[in-house]
């Protein structure tokens, strides 16, 4: 399991903690469903009787996760784009972040109203055009080489993704 999977899983799970909650007054331990692989088919088991549709989608996202089904059914079939959504999303998210930390860590406070709109936007051609500015901030204090190692960290983590 890459990275990127592992954090889809991980969330899914995060997502199931308050109806798991709601719906059944049962506690999920999101650390213990990562680590063991009986309490995650216990607590599967009883997300899919659930009345809430998103719970049972999340149950049967994780349920094929941990199978491995290679058998495609009905409704993986309808979830696979949204799970490759779910995938990019989360690509996106962790190159935003990474832009983001990067660019305080070489231009410090000078750096933080472009930090914060790129930690408003949420599609990809706009954060490039933030990058870019970026970019430029950090070639005009710290020098091309420094922005040219900026934008290959930054990207560096969507190849790494992908």
């Amino acid at each position: 399991m890459n990275l990127t999977e592992e954090a889809l899983v991980f969330n899914t799970a995060v997502r199931m903690v308050i109806p798991m909650r709601r719906e059944f007054n049962n506690a999920l331990d999101v650390s213990k469903f990562m680590r063991e692989a009986a309490y995650a088919k216990e607590v599967l088991a009883v997300a899919l009787t659930s009345s809430t549709p998103r719970l049972r989608e999340c149950a049967e996202f994780l349920e094929r996760h941990f199978s491995g089904a290679s058998k495609p059914t009905k409704s993986h079939d309808q979830e696979t784009p949204r799970a490759a959504r779910l995938l990019e999303s989360a690509a996106f998210k962790m190159r935003r972040a990474e832009a983001v930390k990067r660019l305080l860590q070489l231009v410090g406070p000078m750096g933080e109203p472009l930090c914060i709109k790129m930690e408003r936007t949420n599609e990809d051609d706009a954060l490039d055009a933030l990058l870019q500015n970026a970019q430029q901030l950090v070639a005009n204090i710290r020098g091309t080489n420094f922005a040219d190692g900026y934008l290959a960290g930054v990207n560096a983590v969507s190849d790494v993704s992908n």
